[in-house]
């Protein structure tokens, strides 16, 4: 009696998935969160936000610097400028290859009354963003906070007093 057709299914199944079980041992999901650099977009306005609609949108990149590809699958924005803006949202997926930088959009609805509140203060202070991220890959899901300082915004469809 011939045993071979019996164990090369489960043989190909566990070659096939050997590279990843050894990638999740060597190289986990805390050691990519720590390779994952999400900073302000180096050029153009980097938060604007607009009188009328009370739209923010704010352009981030995201660095991947791990040797996976991984997909961002949603990011959340809290916006502080000198009292709370609101929080903007992303639920698309993004592939983001290994060692490449992606620019993200993310805009959403702010507070109604934000755009007053940041222009008050526009003169004397920046605005922070408190960024949280989540990944997916090979390797495993994963969350990456950031807080970045320093956001200079830009004000849309002023209304003039």
């Amino acid at each position: 009696m011939n045993l071979q057709p019996f164990f090369r299914p489960p043989l190909f199944w566990l070659l096939r998935m050997l590279p990843g079980l050894l990638a999740k041992k060597i190289y986990g999901p805390q050691r990519i969160t720590k390779n994952i650099l999400i900073d302000l977009r180096p050029r153009g306005d980097q938060l604007a936000i607009d009188f009328r609609t009370t739209e923010g949108s704010l352009w981030l990149t995201v660095r991947n610097g791990s040797p996976f590809p991984v997909d961002l699958d949603r990011l959340s924005v809290d916006l502080w400028c000198s009292s709370r803006l609101g929080m903007i949202t992303l639920l698309n997926r993004i592939q983001i290859a290994s060692s490449e930088p992606e620019d993200v959009l993310v805009r959403g609805l702010l507070l109604a009354d934000c755009g007053r509140l940041a222009m008050q203060r526009a003169d004397s202070t920046y605005c922070t963003a408190e960024v949280r991220a989540e990944f997916d890959s090979n390797v495993g899901r994963f969350v990456v906070k950031h807080r970045l300082d320093g956001i200079k915004p830009s004000f849309q469809n002023t209304p003039v007093s």
